[in-house]
């Protein structure tokens, strides 16, 4: 299976780890009580956009895209976890929708470009959500995605994350010379976050690069603060308000605190889809191998098994 379901750390692994880490303040497993011995999962979703979920841009009039997908699965049996990314380039049949709600019809495009067909908000992701089910073939139990701005927002509540430099990243920005502990600050982590490359038809690779290792450094520190006062989720996630949509369950965000301290993820925990990538008309795509669609239906006890 370690062949089919390629584990690619600096692509998707520290990224995955935060959301699973803001999935929890937000109730992410609020389903565990009601799937007793049986696998939960919850697709979390990133929106490459600062501005409140379900506002358009003013310029563009877009509600964003969904620039990182994963499955996160809970075992509630063996309270093992799995977190599945799906890169943001897959290439599917969209449903298309106008601003106004009109269906469209369908139409083959990378599966990021779904969410930017709904209202940025509950109906963008039941789209996003209905796509990776079918992709899968697995059922999932809910949502979570969270833009660029909850990222920011999180740096300023931990008080300004330090991200060790394991790279050169100076094409950035000067201070971010290989070696170099950086304490992020807004202009620092805009920087680090959003710069993009785009002579390179890899330039969104790199990118999300960048956001895993800041997302590495960050979950360290988030689990420090909410595992010291679980009660402190309450805070973060007025603070997260409007940043964040969901289906799940605020009020069980205390009941499953102690999972940030009883859930261990590290590399064995975190798998990607295999498959290939390439030129479609300037841009990337992606298309998942069979083999590894089914071995991720081992993993998420989906239709694939």
């Amino acid at each position: 299976m370690g062949k089919v379901l390629k584990k690619n750390k600096r692509y998707f692994l520290a990224a995955a780890v935060v959301f699973v880490s803001i999935a929890l303040v937000v109730g992410i497993f609020y389903h565990v009580g009601m799937y007793a011995d049986s696998k939960v999962n919850v697709l979390l979703i990133g929106v490459d956009k600062v501005e409140p979920m379900g506002q358009r841009d003013g310029e563009t009039n877009s509600v964003g895209q969904a620039d990182f997908l994963a499955v996160a699965s809970l075992d509630t049996g063996t309270g093992e976890a799995v977190v599945v990314s799906i890169p943001r380039d897959t290439l599917v049949m969209l449903e298309k929708y106008s601003a106004k709600g009109t269906y469209l019809g369908q139409e083959e495009g990378q599966l990021c470009l779904q969410y930017a067909m709904g209202d940025g908000e509950g109906f963008s992701c039941r789209l996003v959500e209905a796509q990776v089910e079918g992709l899968l073939g697995v059922r999932l139990d809910g949502y979570v995605a969270a833009n660029i701005q909850a990222l920011y927002t999180l740096n300023q509540y931990l008080g300004g994350v330090v991200v060790h430099m394991d790279e050169d990243y100076t094409y950035a920005l000067s201070e971010f010379e290989e070696g170099a502990d950086v304490e992020m600050n807004d202009y620092r982590l805009k920087a680090f976050l959003r710069y993009r490359d785009k002579g390179r038809l890899d330039g969104s690779v790199d990118r999300m690069g960048r956001i895993g290792t800041f997302m590495e450094a960050m979950y360290g520190r988030l689990r420090e603060v909410l595992g010291s006062s679980p009660f402190k989720a309450l805070g973060l996630w007025k603070a997260l308000e409007g940043d964040v949509c969901t289906d799940l369950g605020v009020l069980d965000a205390l009941s499953v605190m102690p999972f940030l301290g009883k859930c261990a993820l590290d590399d064995g925990s975190f798998v990607a889809l295999d498959g290939s990538y390439w030129d479609l008309d300037g841009h990337i795509a992606f298309t998942p191998s069979v083999e590894s669609l089914e071995a991720v239906g081992l993993l998420l006890g989906g239709e694939n098994e």
